[in-house]
C-alpha cells in the first residue's frame, strides 16, 4: 500500500513540474497588481497570471499553476497554489525553473489570506 501512494505521489508531483513547462494559456488574475514587503525590506510590486489548463479541482481544495510577473528587474517565478474554497486558505509551492524539467519546492503549510495577496483574487476565480 505505501508503494502505491508513494508512486502516486510520484505521478502527482512530475504531472505538476510538466505543467509549468507546457503551459501555454496564462491568463489574468485580474488585472490589478499586488504590492508586498518581502522579508529583507524591499518592495515589490507584481501582476499575477493563472493557468486555466492547469485548475485541478477535488472537493472544497483548487490547485493551480500561477506565474507572478514583476514590474521591476525580479525574474518572473511560477507556483503551484492550493486554495481551499471552503475555509478560505491557501498552501504554495515555488516551480525552481532553473532545471529541466522544472521542479516543484516544498508545499507550504496552510496559511490564512494575507491583506493585499492574491489569494483571495485567485480564490475568487478558481473557486466559482
Amino acid at each position: 500500500m505505501k508503494t502505491k501512494l508513494f508512486l502516486l505521489l510520484a505521478v502527482l508531483a512530475v504531472s505538476a513540474v510538466a505543467q509549468v513547462a507546457q503551459v501555454k494559456d496564462w491568463r489574468a488574475l485580474t488585472g490589478q497588481t499586488f504590492t508586498s514587503k518581502w522579508d529583507d525590506g524591499t518592495v515589490h510590486t507584481r501582476t499575477v497570471y493563472y493557468s486555466p489548463s492547469t485548475l485541478k479541482r477535488d472537493g472544497e481544495i483548487a490547485t493551480v499553476a500561477i506565474e507572478t510577473i514583476f514590474s521591476d528587474n525580479t525574474p518572473t517565478k511560477y507556483y503551484q497554489i492550493q486554495l481551499n474554497c471552503r475555509t478560505h486558505q491557501y498552501t504554495f509551492a515555488e516551480f525552481d525553473v532553473s532545471v529541466t524539467p522544472a521542479k516543484l519546492s516544498e508545499v507550504s503549510e496552510w496559511r490564512n489570506y494575507q491583506a493585499n495577496s492574491p489569494a483571495p483574487a485567485a480564490e475568487a476565480v478558481v473557486c466559482k
